[in-house]
């Protein structure tokens, strides 16, 4: 299967996938449309990995359609992504399509046209981001991804200060911080930015220094009032943390709030156990 030469034909079919990117059935129609073109394989990924996403952990039928989508992605994997070797470090296929690229940042920043013409991005993972954050943030590109990791990118209180003010983060929905040495003042950055407007889930994971002070900024942002999904796992929050964040005007919409690895006690616990937080998240 030629991704490069088949991309026109291709477009309307990509086109209705990422505009109804929830909706399973463009992407069975995809699949058919690549059926017909003799792509076997690259059509049972799609359904594979739909099937897969549909079923609960425990599914009996979970592990025969995980053997397959592995078989199928050694199989061709090195085929289906050729038109992109050099130029990113990984592709993930996700519910059959490729759209979640892991580029080198200062490459993403130098070749990102490129990137774009051979591939719909909608989730892209950078590394090494702090070498080039100036350039990163004051990149129009950013404006085209939907979700955004800069997991372990070494960021630090003042990295995350500089993305915060990047005009180009108006269409994000997603955006991975973890592991990037953030404190309160971090999340303080985050809870004033305005150019966040469409950002729903926010990974803050395992950067363990963000405490009661970061929580509190977060939960009363007028910024992150759409924010259906948290990680602040390993980090500093103790109680006067989760007291802020059940109560805060922020997390109205919260359905996945993670707290592992926090210093969380009794009072904590009877906060979240008595608030609507807990009852819309268990639902």
């Amino acid at each position: 299967y030629d991704a490069a030469m088949h991309l026109t034909d291709e477009q309307p079919f990509l086109d209705a996938v990422f505009a109804r990117y929830a909706d399973d059935r463009p992407r069975l129609v995809y699949a058919d449309f690549l059926d017909d073109g003799g792509a076997h394989e690259r059509a049972e990924l799609i359904r594979v990995q739909l099937a897969l996403a549909r079923l609960g952990p425990d599914d009996p039928r979970r592990p025969g359609l995980a053997d397959r989508q592995a078989d199928l992605l050694t199989r061709n994997r090195a085929a289906w992504t050729a038109h992109l070797a050099g130029l990113v470090e990984a592709v993930d296929f996700r519910r059959g399509i490729p759209d979640s690229a892991s580029v080198d940042a200062a490459t993403f920043v130098e070749r990102g046209d490129e990137l774009f013409r051979r591939l719909r991005v909608r989730r892209l993972g950078l590394r090494d981001a702090a070498a080039v954050l100036p350039k990163l943030a004051a990149c129009p590109l950013l404006g085209r991804v939907r979700e955004l990791d800069l997991c372990n990118c070494d960021l630090g209180p003042r990295g995350v200060e500089v993305l915060a003010r990047s005009p180009h983060l108006q269409n994000l929905e997603a955006i991975d911080l973890g592991f990037n040495r953030l404190d309160d003042a971090a999340a303080e950055a985050l809870a004033r930015c305005t150019g966040l407007p469409n950002l729903t889930h926010l990974a803050l994971n395992d950067n363990d220094a963000i405490g009661d002070a970061g929580v509190r900024s977060l939960a009363d942002s007028p910024f992150l009032a759409g924010l259906t999904a948290l990680d602040l796992s390993g980090n500093d929050v103790a109680d006067a943390g989760v007291i802020a964040a059940v109560g805060g005007r922020a997390f109205a919409r919260l359905r996945a709030l993670r707290l592992s690895g926090n210093r969380v006690g009794d009072a904590g616990v009877t906060a979240l156990a008595r608030s609507p937080l807990l009852r819309r998240v268990v639902a």
